[in-house]
């Protein structure tokens, strides 16, 4: 199972960390690169419908999938759901984060890492998962789902 970013409940990181740059009014990248999410109560869903797929197999084979919805989220689109104007713009390009961790250190090396996943786009191809759960759940808004999390967060 390879997802990006699993948001909902439990999520500590993404939607956190959006918010954070919305309450600091920092964008990151141009806005238009695009992620693949899923909730965290359809990622349960797809390795539901996964194990049930291995109890009913003849002979279980190893496979890997990406996991998230078809359609990808774009970063713009994230901060206009967290309300995030940015007052600061901060370019990534993939040339300076790799100078970044030439630079050394745990803490440049770690936010080169967290620079990069939320600065360039990262959106997987799901089809091969698509073809074993159905495509009624990675055919789902991801703006949903987003919006859907943000509001369990808020509470």
């Amino acid at each position: 199972m390879r997802p990006r970013f699993v948001v909902g409940p439990g999520d500590r990181h993404f939607l956190p960390g959006l918010v954070r740059l919305a309450k600091w009014r920092i964008g990151i990248g141009d806005g238009r690169q695009a992620s693949t999410i899923v909730d965290v109560d359809d990622y349960a869903e797809i390795i539901l419908r996964l194990a049930a797929r291995i109890a009913r197999a003849a002979e279980p084979r190893h496979e890997a999938f990406n996991v998230g919805y078809v359609e990808p989220i774009r970063f713009a689109e994230l901060a206009e759901l967290v309300g995030l104007r940015p007052r600061l713009r901060i370019p990534i390009r993939a040339p300076a984060l790799a100078r970044l961790r030439r630079m050394g250190g745990q803490r440049l090396g770690a936010l080169a890492a967290q620079l990069e996943l939320i600065g360039l786009s990262h959106h997987l191809d799901v089809t091969a998962l698509e073809k074993v759960v159905g495509r009624d759940l990675v055919a789902r808004d991801p703006r949903a789902a987003f919006a859907r999390a943000l509001a369990r967060t808020m509470r």
